[in-house]
């Protein structure tokens, strides 16, 4: 009935409003697939880069120059996304979009703040803070994603996500519609944020399936080159459409119909060959089974079945094409596919999991009491589980009681419910707190009988065992 997985760090304050889960084995799953109605077979894919730069801002090349750029490329779609500024319509610099063969988006990077990228816009106000940004997007009609976010924050001491970061993102992903805020850059120009990546799965670990976050790959090209390291055709997405409009692009950003890709995540830059970055060609979700299959190629063959890599709450959890998303130990609320080429990674979007059970997360205080080991367990169960680690249980009412540790006072037992789907968080302000008292000693324990006789023939034991004996002669 029980099954404990690693979180990331913290209290996720409003982690309790959202249906996340972990797995246990044989619970009844439904997936959402964001590719669900995709037709591979005659479906077309369209190749965008999102966020660009031009000497509108703080740009190297004239707009002209990108855009044509891109064309030579083998681009598609193309926004030119200046700061705080609509480089819009291209005609102004003498580029007409069906000329040069690249489908225009408006649009432009507000970055007063947080930067964030808004498309399908015409003017800015250049607001001060993302709230009134994104107000002002949503005003026009506008889609909008959070631009490298790893700019703004680093990993803690434990190599996590800290808490408040997490906090600050499910936030904004909490106050804003998906309809409005899609998603966030986990790949930004050549990788220059990695940890995006961790805070990526964090978010989905807390916000799937109700609130899906989808991911993009961008250039935020500023200068094509850097010496021999190209920057320009670095991070793309590739849309799934059956024709390049405008409607179309609309519905694949809202739906997540789409997936990304990035030279970045290899280190030498004369290793990026466009071609050997996997290219996805086949989608398959078979409801009967509870798989999903992909079919990726690099460089012309097969990418190979080992470079297939599932990942759910944070943690791999299956290499191959086929996923048995309904028996894989240790898939959650979400999973999603991360595809290793020679000279780059895909990214899928991820596919949210409902599920019949319930989730315990339990996050006791304060960090020094955690430190000497403060634990928690289920009344009636033997097993004990640390801070923040999380518990798969049928619905139902618990009791959390809390182990004894030295100078503290251990918190009152705790009655929780349960319920399927969501997640059921324990933190201070439900009682799970250690208060400090120097005085409180745990008593020492007195061996007893039984343990002094163990001890006594294990030292006995040990001095057979160990001790030199005499040589006899050989009687040979």
């Amino acid at each position: 009935m029980l099954r404990t997985y690693p979180l990331y760090s913290g209290l996720f304050a409003l982690l309790v409003s959202f249906s996340i889960f972990c797995c246990a084995p044989a619970q009844a799953q439904t997936l959402i697939n964001p590719y669900e109605g995709i037709d591979w077979s005659l479906i077309n894919q369209y190749k965008a880069s999102l966020h660009t730069h031009t000497t509108e801002s703080d740009g190297m090349l004239p707009p002209e120059e990108v855009i044509d750029a891109y064309a030579s490329l083998d681009y598609d779609i193309l926004s030119l996304t200046d700061h705080r500024r609509i480089s819009y319509p291209w005609q102004n610099w003498g580029r007409d979009p069906e000329d040069v063969g690249l489908f225009d988006i408006p649009g432009c990077e507000f970055s007063n703040h947080n930067h964030l990228n808004g498309y399908f816009v015409n003017h800015t106000s250049n607001f001060h803070s993302l709230e009134e940004s994104l107000a002002e997007i949503e005003e026009q009609g506008g889609l909008a994603h959070i631009n490298h976010p790893g700019e703004y924050w680093k990993l803690n001491k434990q190599k996590l996500v800290p808490d408040e970061v997490i906090r600050k993102y499910v936030n904004w992903f909490t106050a804003f519609s998906p309809d409005l805020l899609l998603g966030m850059e986990v790949i930004n120009h050549v990788n220059l944020y990695p940890q995006d990546e961790q805070l990526w799965d964090a978010l989905l670990s807390v916000m799937m399936p109700e609130r899906p976050i989808w991911g993009f790959a961008n250039d935020d090209m500023h200068y094509p080159y850097v010496g021999l390291t190209r920057l320009i055709a670095v991070s793309w997405e590739m849309f799934l459409l059956e024709s390049l409009d405008e409607s179309q692009i609309r519905n694949a950003m809202l739906n997540g119909q789409y997936y990304f890709s990035a030279h970045g995540t290899v280190l030498n830059s004369m290793e990026w060959d466009v071609n050997k970055v996997p290219v996805i060609t086949e989608i398959v979700h078979d409801e009967t089974a509870g798989t999903l299959s992909i079919h990726a190629m690099s460089d012309g063959a097969d990418l190979p079945d080992a470079d297939y890599v599932w990942i759910s709450m944070g943690e791999v959890v299956h290499y191959g094409p086929v996923l048995d998303y309904k028996n894989t130990e240790g898939i959650g609320n979400y999973v999603r596919a991360r595809l290793e080429g020679a000279a780059g990674t895909t990214f899928t979007n991820p596919f949210g999991l409902i599920r019949d059970d319930g989730r315990l997360v339990v996050y006791v205080s304060p960090a020094d009491a955690i430190y000497s080991g403060a634990e928690w367990k289920l009344e009636g169960t033997d097993i004990w589980y640390k801070h923040g680690d999380a518990i798969q249980l049928d619905p139902g009412e618990y009791t959390i009681v809390f182990n004894r540790i030295d100078s503290y006072h251990s918190p009152d037992p705790v009655t929780v419910t349960v319920t399927a789907n969501k997640t059921t968080l324990v933190t201070t302000s439900d009682g799970a707190e250690y208060v400090y008292d120097p005085s409180l000693k745990l008593p020492v324990s007195t061996p007893t009988t039984v343990t002094l006789l163990v001890m006594l023939l294990t030292a006995v034991a040990l001095f057979y065992f160990r001790a030199p004996r005499a040589k006899t002669k050989d009687p040979f």
